[in-house]
């Protein structure tokens, strides 16, 4: 039943994909930097290939902070009060088709917390070191984030 789900979730993506590229409409999204010391929670979702950080589209009428709680307790299962989340930056992306507003927010934690994957749109979440992640690896708009705040230089 999960390969079902996880396939229906992939064609899925492939759809949206196309739409974006054909009609590049205007997204608004979130995600959650969950840093220990200076590790970084990534997961990865079984319809993509690249690494990403728990996150998400922000319902019509939902604040971002409140989209950005909501999204990472149902990625990862690890639940907090959106008023913790710490403004990380926003990044407009294109690199996908769609005008793809991110707006990003920080967690940082004292120990990694557990970290609880359903296994049908989230298959890995992992805590690495931030410095060594090769970028050609990440989402793009996390990617884009990474270099704009350190100039391009990685």
């Amino acid at each position: 039943m999960d390969r079902l789900h996880r396939l229906a979730l992939r064609i899925a993506w492939i759809s949206l994909r196309v739409y974006w590229r054909l009609f590049h409409p205007e997204v608004r999204g979130t995600a959650v930097l969950v840093r220990v010391d200076d590790r970084l929670l990534v997961i990865r979702n079984s319809y993509r290939k690249v690494l990403t950080v728990p996150g998400g589209r922000v319902g019509r009428h939902e604040e971002h902070r409140f989209a950005a709680a909501r999204e990472l307790e149902e990625e990862t299962g690890i639940s907090v009060e959106a008023e913790t989340l710490i403004p990380a930056g926003h990044v407009l992306c294109t690199a996908l088709g769609s005008k793809d507003e991110v707006y990003f927010y920080e967690l940082r934690l004292e120990q990694e917390p557990t970290v609880q994957v359903d296994g049908r749109e989230v298959v890995e979440a992992r805590f690495a070191q931030e410095a060594t992640l090769d970028r050609r690896t990440l989402w793009p708009p996390l990617r884009q984030l990474f270099d704009e705040a350190d100039g391009g230089s990685r």
